[in-house]
């Protein structure tokens, strides 16, 4: 073998194991509608087990959730039809042991909402450059808001 086959051979197989070893976190969502406009359900199980493994703090690992929160409403929001005026992302994780000590089986248990990031929504919508800058030091782009549930595990 020469030495280029040699090395995409091994970059692919060390890519491969890496992504065997430890699968990137990406969000699960579904896109719906209700009666307000257009909602992304995004599925945090996985983030919160994770948070939860590492004994993350909760202010941190809330802090990255809605940070990924925003950002799938601002990805999102000028994809959505022209007709399309507000968009909602909620934030919810399947109540599981792993993620509160009170159910002690990985059976399904209910599900509970973390956060809503909302905002009203514009065919022409852009974000100014830098939102991402801003959102981490918490100012979140115009006209979007996020609450947050109060009975947080």
């Amino acid at each position: 073998m020469t030495v280029i086959r040699i090395f995409i051979l091994v970059t692919a197989t060390i890519a491969l194991l890496g992504a065997v070893a430890e699968p990137a976190l990406q969000p699960r969502t579904i896109t719906t509608q209700d009666h307000q406009g257009a909602v992304i359900l995004w599925d945090a199980t996985p983030f919160v087990e994770y948070f939860v493994e590492r004994a993350t703090p909760q202010r941190d690992a809330l802090k990255a959730l809605e940070n990924d929160a925003v950002g799938l409403f601002v990805h999102n929001a000028p994809l959505l039809g022209a007709n399309q005026r507000h968009l909602r992302v909620v934030v919810s994780f399947v109540q599981t042991g792993a993620t509160e000590e009170r159910y002690q089986t990985k059976t399904f248990t209910g599900v509970k909402t973390i956060l809503t990031v909302a905002g009203n929504i514009s065919p022409r919508m852009r974000f100014p450059r830098g939102w991402q800058d801003n959102l981490q030091r918490g100012i979140l782009p115009r006209g979007v808001h996020i609450e947050v549930a109060r009975d947080l595990p």
